[in-house]
């Protein structure tokens, strides 16, 4: 490969990696054409890209770009994954396609100016859906109102036995 087409395809690679402010290194080794293609199309559904990358280039876009600790993780045939809607649903993505058959290796990741590592990224495609942490919030901040609630009922009902009691006392004398 001449000098000049590697200076392209740096320049390239860092064009693109600087338009992202997230993605995941995953790698592939070992997985046939049909498991690859069956990978980019798990992966199309739910909005993530897939891009192959030549290490050595790679590594010195990265170099070039700042992105220091991301070397590492460029080993072995490597591809990098970005898209999503946000971190945490590129992170599920990924973490779906490491199931079943043809599944890839994480490697690490990088998020708005930070390297992520395998672990990280894990936690990540933990979290629930935004739906769910939706209802576990109002949940949250709907438990105090409704105990409030039943205080202020069971206070005012309290009262109103006093009163009744109070009242048939004074019938009875």
């Amino acid at each position: 490969m001449s000098k000049e087409l590697k200076r392209r395809m740096i320049n390239d690679y860092k064009k693109a990696f600087s338009g992202y402010d997230r993605f995941i290194i995953v790698n592939y080794s070992g997985k046939s054409a049909n498991d690859i293609a069956a990978i980019r199309q798990q992966l199309r559904r739910q909005e993530v890209k897939i891009k192959v990358v030549k290490n050595s280039l790679a590594k010195m876009a990265f170099k070039e770009l700042g992105l220091e600790g991301l070397e590492a993780a460029i080993n072995g045939p490597c591809a990098m994954c970005h898209g999503g809607e946000d971190i945490v649903e590129l992170a599920k993505a990924v973490n779906n396609c490491m199931k079943g058959p043809g599944k890839i290796e994480l490697k690490g990741g990088y998020y708005h100016g930070a390297v992520i590592n395998i672990q990280d990224i894990r936690r990540l495609a933990a979290i629930p859906p935004r739906e769910v942490l939706y209802a576990q919030l109002a949940g949250v901040i709907c438990n105090p109102l409704t105990k409030l609630a039943v205080a202020m009922n069971e206070l005012s009902a309290r009262l109103a036995r006093l009163f009744k009691a109070l009242s048939e006392q004074k019938q009875s004398n």
